[in-house]
């Protein structure tokens, strides 16, 4: 009798783990079957306002998807949330930072926050721009340090899925919590772009130009009200 019990349970846990190990197999299968999502980040115009596009195919994919994608962004960089209004309204955009995005303080006064893009397409392919702006960078050297400076954006986050029931008019959620159906990609990469800056050896020229052009439009200014004072004593 205590043979058949230890025969029987050695069977019990042994389904037990031919079940596990099923279930286990299912999932990862699942999830190979998503290749790696092909990314093409760049940086258009130029200036100090400019346009950050991504796109982002997601291989060996069929039907609707959906994509969120977490950027870190540099203190170099802000976002204007009125220009954003209507994404961010729509969840297309979420800013993620503990404190107001001051647009007017330079970049050496600033800290770097998070931007979170949402997306979701038909297909497997999808395309995001983000227009952003860029802050006054501290004049320098440019005879030791050159005329620009360099901006680097690197690495992101991208969570992925595909969408079953969907319709055209379908729009992220506000939450946007992340489950089991996302599969979650580390992406590492680097792009870097330059952002025209003074030199500290333009700094009189500049000066000069600038008390003369107000001296001058003082003058200029102090005339026209000196001949309407003059006709209206006529």
């Amino acid at each position: 009798m205590q043979d058949f019990l230890s025969i029987s349970v050695g069977k019990i846990f042994f389904s037990y783990i031919v079940v596990f190990l099923y279930l286990f197999t299912a999932v990862n299968c699942s999830v190979l079957k998503l290749k790696l999502p092909h990314l093409n980040r760049t940086v258009r115009s130029s200036g100090f306002h400019r346009i950050l596009q991504y796109n982002l195919s997601l291989q060996e994919v069929k039907g609707p998807t959906q994509i969120l994608i977490t950027q870190l962004m540099p203190k170099d960089i802000y976002l204007d949330p009125y220009q954003l209004l209507k994404r961010i309204e729509d969840n297309e955009i979420k800013i993620i930072s503990e404190r107001q995005i001051n647009v007017e303080i330079p970049a050496y006064q600033a800290q770097p926050f998070s931007v979170q893009l949402c997306s979701i397409s038909s297909t497997n392919f999808h395309k995001i721009e983000l227009p952003f702006h860029l802050r006054y960078q501290k004049p320098h050297d440019c005879n030791i340090n050159g005329e620009s400076v360099l901006i680097n954006l690197e690495n992101l986050t991208i969570h992925f899925r595909t969408i079953k029931n969907y319709t055209p008019n379908l729009k992220c959620l506000s939450n946007n919590e992340i489950d089991n159906s996302w599969i979650k990609q580390m992406v590492e990469m680097s792009t870097i772009f330059k952002v025209p800056v003074g030199c500290m050896e333009h700094l009189y020229i500049v000066l000069s130009l600038t008390i003369g052009v107000t001296i001058s439009a003082a003058i200029y200014l102090c005339s026209e009200l000196l001949k309407v004072k003059l006709l209206n004593s006529l």
